[in-house]
């Protein structure tokens, strides 16, 4: 997040970060300039978030998915103004992609997104983000994607499109082409390659009115084709509950969002679990204005996956 801005600016003030460490509970160093920013004129000139980056079996390049806001407005500072309130440009939102031979960069993005809403009929018609992207070993590329927002029943819902080459063109697929799989947010796909299932590990909505409150906050769905998923709205992945190593006491999070699951390619299980963590939070829902200075800013949490 740019000039001090909370998380919920990240329509307009997210950049990409690339940060290296030996193991995957770091401590982890954060380069200086960024991987992938705002490019003023284009499709993706605002908020540049939600990066995914996964590896072309045939090629050894690394892809990095993407979802971008458009503005022409200037980036918002929160330095001179805290209380300065969010933009809302859902409605502007893509997925997009960029390549590279090395996680190091630089990053050669693709001109145009990848996915774009459809047409006004459809029930992904206002706006497409979330990428969750699987690369199989002959090109094929899955691409998992939240749409429909405040519109779509729940609010919101994950879709599946397909194409031969991470490059596209993508096509909706099995019953996204007609409506939403199921009402969720955040989705992280991965296949068991000992067991040919793939998986979703989603950010769960926790009520009908598609309220992200609430502890319950993982869910979970699988798929023999990636054509027809199952999802339990009653089931449970994980909560909002983590434990430190330190000893202290387990912590409630306000919001646990965005998970990334690390999967050990010999055996195809979780060996960690990766999420975006908003410890706390004060004043009103949609104002982010005094969590830094209650020592409220969002953070990534990494929690080993224990059998």
């Amino acid at each position: 997040m740019t000039n001090a801005c909370g998380l919920l600016h990240y329509q307009t003030n997210s950049i990409v970060r690339h940060a290296v460490a030996d193991n995957v509970v770091g401590p982890w160093t954060i380069d200086k300039e960024p991987a992938l920013g705002p490019r003023a004129g284009a499709w993706d000139s605002g908020g540049v978030h939600g990066p995914n980056v996964v590896r072309e079996p045939s090629s050894g390049l690394y892809v990095l998915f993407y979802e971008a806001t458009s503005t022409d407005a200037p980036l918002l500072d929160c330095r001179l103004n805290a209380s300065v309130p969010t933009v809302d440009l859902s409605r502007t939102r893509r997925i997009g992609a960029a390549s590279s031979a090395s996680p190091y960069g630089p990053w050669e993005r693709l001109h145009e997104p990848l996915l774009a809403p459809r047409s006004p009929s459809a029930w992904d018609a206002g706006d497409v983000s979330n990428a969750a992207p699987l690369i199989l070993a002959n090109g094929t590329t899955l691409l998992g994607y939240r749409a429909g927002g405040d519109g779509v029943k729940l609010g919101g819902g994950i879709g599946m499109a397909i194409a031969s080459s991470w490059r596209g063109p993508f096509a909706r697929a099995g019953a996204s082409r007609d409506a939403m799989l199921f009402a969720a947010e955040d989705a992280a796909l991965w296949r068991d390659e000992r067991r040919g299932a793939f998986h979703m590990l989603v950010h769960r909505f926790a009520g009908a009115n598609g309220s992200t409150a609430g502890t319950e906050v993982g869910g979970h769905a699988w798929s023999v084709d990636a054509l027809t998923w199952h999802y339990d709205y009653a089931s449970v992945a994980y909560n909002s509950t983590v434990r430190w190593r330190n000893g202290s006491a387990g912590s409630v999070l306000y919001r646990r969002e965005r998970p990334k699951p690390v999967v050990d390619a010999a055996t195809g299980r979780v060996t960690y679990l990766l999420n975006g963590g908003w410890p706390c939070h004060e004043g009103a829902e949609d104002d982010d204005s005094l969590d830094g200075l209650a020592g409220c800013w969002s953070y990534t949490v990494g929690t080993e996956v224990v059998e």
